[in-house]
């Protein structure tokens, strides 16, 4: 695929709804669920050789395409909308909704991109999303963010490049659900023969980025959010999953988990 054919385009798969916790001890994931009533996602595509203010819908693989619209914003959003988040997620993200019942839900929030965006800040990564746009190069990354409610964040990126491939792995101080914190453990090292084999194949399955149903009226409270992020020759992809269990999604989060060789309490 070839990004400056504009009929190839590197794709972009919008996460659920989810919200964490403000320092005052208010669940913004609960706030965030029971103010929407919904979890979903919706499949949309950044067209390679365009800035990333224009998008258009992609059919959903099965059901009936939900309708588009405008979500209004909401007391807070204008405040997020301004500050600075080093270019991880396109503002342009946060003007996209989903029809759902009566409601029109926010694809991609303002908060999402606050605190997706404050946990990669903390952890000191780069941005794939616009080294992708300006950076057409051959390396390819693959990252993975966990982001447990009330455990310590873990960001783990894999770079694949001529002498084979590395690990780039941070845990942060803080809890996935309040503030991020600051750097605690890491580990930087090149990455076995075999543990690039599985990352390559775990990395090209494009379902981690691909569309997923609409679940209106889906509630979650706490839990966990798993972040997808690929860059590539095609460009930049991104999805997240809410707790997975027993999928795809579960098993390349886990694996990139144990290349870092660390333990932990519990994974949800």
């Amino acid at each position: 695929m070839s990004a400056g054919d504009p009929q190839k385009r590197p794709q972009f798969d919008l996460p659920k709804m989810k919200g964490k916790k403000n320092t005052m001890g208010t669940s913004y994931i609960a706030r965030h669920h029971l103010s929407c009533l919904a979890a979903m996602t919706i499949f949309v595509s950044l067209r390679g050789d365009a800035p990333p203010t224009q998008y258009e819908s992609l059919p959903s693989s099965g059901s009936e395409q939900p309708a588009t619209c405008k979500p209004e914003l909401r007391p807070d959003d204008p405040a997020l909308l301004t500050r600075e988040t080093r270019g991880y997620f396109p503002k342009e993200w946060t003007s996209l909704g989903l029809q759902c019942n009566r409601h029109c839900l926010p694809l991609f929030s303002p908060f999402e991109r606050e605190w997706y965006s404050d946990a990669l800040a903390a952890a000191g990564e780069p941005s794939l999303a616009s080294a992708s746009l300006s950076d057409r190069t051959e390396q390819e990354q693959f990252r993975f963010t966990w982001l447990p409610t009330f455990h310590h964040p873990v960001v783990v990126r894999v770079t694949f490049d001529a002498e084979g491939g590395r690990l780039d792995a941070v845990e942060l101080s803080g809890s996935g659900g309040y503030e991020p914190g600051k750097i605690g453990r890491q580990i930087h090292r090149p990455l076995q023969p075999d543990e690039l084999v599985k990352i390559r194949q775990a990395s090209a399955e494009t379902m981690l980025f691909e569309f997923r149903s609409v679940e209106c009226g889906k509630v979650g409270i706490d839990g966990s959010e798993w972040l997808f992020e690929k860059r590539d020759a095609n460009g930049y992809h991104f999805g997240n999953y809410w707790a997975p269990e027993k999928n795809r999604a579960r098993r390349t989060g886990e694996l990139m988990l144990r290349l870092t060789g660390w333990k932990f309490r519990k994974i949800y």
